[in-house]
């Protein structure tokens, strides 16, 4: 999946911040999980960690900025997370 996508996945899916999104990998609610390249290595390590251990995809968007962007918040925005439909 590209990092674009999130853009036109509807508000109502999509999960931000760090504490949130490691919530809703948990849950197995993810389908997609969307870091910011510039994101701290300690929040890089635990979202890949943990989606390898769940088997949720991750994707890469090059800043923080540009996620936050993407997820139409007014805040640079480290993680995300497209919720699965099931």
């Amino acid at each position: 999946m590209d990092y674009k996508a999130i853009a036109n996945t509807p508000k109502s899916e999509l999960v931000v911040g760090f504490k949130q999104v490691l919530k809703g990998i948990e849950e197995g609610t993810a389908r997609c999980v969307v870091v910011a390249s510039d994101s701290d290595s300690f929040i890089l390590d635990k979202i890949d960690e943990m989606a390898k251990f769940y088997s949720v995809e991750v994707v890469e968007c090059p800043t923080k900025a540009e996620l936050g962007r993407l997820c139409r918040v007014d805040v640079p925005t480290a993680t995300a997370l497209i919720k699965d439909r099931k």
